[in-house]
């Protein structure tokens, strides 16, 4: 009956010793429990019995938000006084997250860092900011009660835009309607405009309404997302600029080309051009078409494309959906003297323009000389000199007076346009070369004998008839 009472005695020791060591076991755990935010807010006064609480601590200055560009670092700190055996904790107030302890990092995250100078100032450090870091940010004093203070972080983006929400470079048939899109992020938000590369009016040439909400006619900026164009004429071809900013820099643009589909359209400037025996010419045309044509020369007559060669050189130059065409010609011969076929074609259609190739005289540098024959002129007078003196029909014989010849020999040379002036047309006689200034001064003389001689007969018989009468 003893033994049995001292066993009970024994186990109840046991017990008593098992709930003092599960007494202690929890203190130790409520101790450990400062390492998170809920410990702080529960810790009191008397578990600090060297703390002077006549000095509690307190913040010296109030911290300030802050504004940093996303990827670069930034820094919060926290001025206590009094802080004594306290410690400073930092926290992720608006997602409730503790980031570090005193010197301790809590928070898995490699860009945190914290440090103090003294045992005033404290920092919490983040390197290199990220988006996903804005926020509110709090530096608590684990004091009874528990005091803190709080300042938000405010992470700018520059503007950038969402590809796969923007517009690539498009093409239309002319007379459709197209609608180009541009989707820009960042904070703030970004505002989007729109204008041309080439500084034109937007809509200027055809009635369209270019905004989602308004008509915006001959205007040299566009406000919005969208861009949208009706009945697109091949003038609304270019390059479109979307321009996102929102005051972070740099902002950003992106080129849209919009490109409005039509057939080609040939015009020549000159259908006749006109080149002397042995010269150089060039032929040009002017070709509009989108997409881009192959263009070409050729023959009319023989549908022969001209290649490039010793004697024939192509070139084209475009600006926007306009291409000039040339074709020069070198050692020009009669058989060039034919029409030329300016081809544009692309994958709508195909059209040309024809320019005639004609021969004219090459200019003469040589005086007229006009001879005083009566007989035609001989083979071996020049083709220039056959222009002036004329055929067999027509040429001067011997009777005829130097005027003649001379007006003649003026009116062979300008028919032939080759404007040789008077003064350089001569007349060559047995007795030498007389130029046309000497002839007209010859006649002159002349005229003046003529006259006077006439006068003097006048005169002789009017006296004679006055002495009759009286």
């Amino acid at each position: 009956m003893l033994i049995h009472k001292s066993g009970k005695l024994f186990i109840q020791l046991i017990l008593n010793i098992q709930n003092i060591i599960l007494f202690t076991y929890t203190n130790n755990c409520l101790a450990k429990e400062y390492n998170s935010i809920d410990s702080i807010n529960s810790l009191n006064e008397k578990d600090f019995p060297n703390e002077d609480y006549n000095n509690k601590p307190y913040f010296a200055e109030i911290m300030s938000n802050v504004t940093v560009q996303v990827g670069r670092p930034v820094k919060f700190q926290c001025v206590v006084e009094n802080l004594g055996t306290r410690q400073v904790a930092w926290v992720r107030k608006d997602k409730h997250t503790l980031l570090a302890l005193g010197k301790e990092v809590i928070s898995k995250n490699s860009r945190i860092d914290v440090s103090n100078h003294t045992d005033k100032i404290f920092s919490l450090k983040l390197d290199p900011v990220r988006e996903e870091d804005r926020g509110e940010y709090m530096c608590q004093i684990n004091s009874s009660p528990v005091i803190d203070q709080s300042a938000f972080l405010r992470v700018t983006v520059p503007p950038y835009f969402v590809e796969d929400q923007t517009s690539s470079d498009t093409d239309v048939d002319e007379n459709d309607s197209v609608s180009l899109r541009c989707t820009a992020r960042g904070f703030p938000a970004p505002t989007i405009e729109w204008r041309r590369e080439d500084k034109e009016s937007i809509d200027a040439l055809s009635p369209s309404s270019i905004s989602s909400s308004s008509d915006n006619k001959n205007v040299r900026t566009v406000q919005g997302t969208f861009l949208n164009l009706s009945q697109v004429r091949r003038q609304h071809m270019g390059v479109y600029l979307c321009i996102a900013s929102n005051g972070i820099p740099n902002s950003v643009s992106k080129r849209i080309f919009l490109g409005v589909k039509f057939p080609p359209l040939v015009w020549t400037p000159l259908q006749r051009v006109g080149s002397p025996l042995n010269g150089e010419v060039t032929l040009n045309c002017i070709v509009d078409a989108y997409p881009k044509p192959d263009c070409y020369w050729m023959k009319t007559s023989t549908r022969q494309i001209i290649l490039d060669n010793s004697k024939y050189s192509t070139s084209i130059t475009s600006n926007s959906f306009k291409y000039e065409v040339t074709l020069t010609i070198k050692n020009v011969d009669y058989q060039d003297f034919t029409s030329y076929s300016c081809v544009g074609k692309n994958v709508l259609s195909e059209a040309s323009g024809t320019i005639v190739l004609f021969e004219i005289p090459r200019p003469s540098t040589q005086r007229a000389v006009i001879n005083s024959i009566t007989s035609p002129p001989s083979k071996e007078v020049t083709k220039n000199r056959k222009n002036y003196l004329g055929n067999t029909k027509n040429s001067l014989n011997s009777d005829s007076s130097d005027k003649e010849k001379l007006n003649f020999a003026s009116f062979k040379t300008n028919s032939y346009k080759n404007d040789i002036p008077s003064e350089q047309i001569t007349m060559q006689t047995e007795d030498g070369v007389t130029t046309t200034d000497d002839l007209t001064e010859s006649m002159a003389d002349s005229s003046s004998k003529e006259l006077i001689t006439s006068w003097s007969i006048g005169f002789l018989i009017v006296s004679h008839l006055m002495i009759t009468f009286n």
